[in-house]
């Protein structure tokens, strides 16, 4: 007894996670019912970014300016990929969405 405390001394607890088995005992990969739902997630979230970056773009640039549009876009798209990237690469959280905060694009609007 007095060895394994001298063993765990100055170390500090910690868990080990241990994948989960089914019942015959074997470990399965996640299903593809799992793959479709993130899939499907991932379809529906980049939608939502290309959407939210069409309309800011548009409103930073109104009436005369809309030739800078199509700029716009490409520059927050390019920015949104990059950004994510880097944030998804260097988080530990696991699944991240990044993309432009509304608040931020609000007031790149008002700067008008």
């Amino acid at each position: 007894m007095a060895a394994e405390v001298e063993q765990t001394k100055g170390q500090l607890p910690h868990e080990v996670v241990v994948p989960r088995a089914d019942r015959t005992g074997s470990y399965r990969m996640p299903s593809a019912r799992h793959a479709v739902k993130d899939a499907a997630a991932g379809v529906v979230a980049s939608i939502v970014l290309v959407a939210n970056i069409v309309s800011f773009a548009a409103l930073m640039f109104p009436g005369h300016l809309a030739a800078g549009v199509p700029v716009a876009i490409w520059a927050m798209l390019v920015g949104s990929c990059i950004g994510g990237v880097c944030i998804a690469l260097c988080t530990s959280i696991s699944p991240l969405a990044t993309g432009i905060d509304s608040p931020t694009g609000a007031v790149l609007v008002s700067l008008e």
